[in-house]
């Protein structure tokens, strides 16, 4: 919320939680109050001096989330928070890639891949041609889709290429080409 002087307050998600998608008058109160829906038919009225929040109805997503997030089959979960909460739960670390096992078409770009805000990168490739294979990997430095070659490497039948990234790249997003028709396995592996 912004306040007459150009002051931006801040309702922390605990006290009003849910993905909004927009505001409204106040029907009685309209200087003092105004109206906070969800997406999941959550409503809230809140104070524009003080900030106090008053749940109207209960946002249907944040009732599901009861027992942490986590489905009755304990096979999916959804988190939600603000992005200082995820700071707290440590650095990002993952390990994945675009390929796995995949039939990959000749000079055809692979899905892009996020390769940003991670402090150590690592790439392997490998693929199961019968002959070298000549890929290229491609880097979207800005993360506006526009993407420039970064690096060409040939690998061997039966071989993996391992590449650890210099501390001094800074990448959004990539994506790799390959030479010829091939089943090939592309991971990264972020620390």
């Amino acid at each position: 919320m912004i306040d007459q002087n150009d002051k931006v307050r801040v309702i922390p998600y605990k006290q009003m939680p849910g993905r909004f998608t927009g505001n409204a008058r106040h029907l009685t109160d309209p200087v003092n109050k105004i109206y906070y829906g969800t997406m999941e038919e959550g409503f809230y009225e809140v104070y524009v001096n003080s900030l106090a929040v008053k749940e109207l109805y209960q946002d249907g997503n944040f009732v599901k989330q009861r027992n942490n997030g986590v489905s009755e089959d304990k096979k999916a979960a959804v988190w939600a928070g603000s992005i200082d909460d995820l700071w707290q739960m440590g650095k990002p670390v993952g390990y994945g890639g675009p390929w796995l096992n995949t039939p990959v078409k000749a000079g055809v770009a692979s899905d892009p891949y996020l390769i940003s805000h991670y402090d150590r990168k690592e790439l392997s490739i490998s693929h199961q041609g019968s002959s070298t294979v000549n890929f290229i990997l491609e880097v979207d430095a800005t993360g506006n889709g526009d993407f420039m070659e970064y690096m060409r490497v040939d690998v061997a039948p039966g071989k993996t290429f391992n590449y650890s990234f210099p501390s001094t790249f800074h990448g959004r997003w990539i994506r790799l080409k390959a030479n010829a028709n091939v089943v090939a396995t592309t991971c990264l592996d972020y620390k």
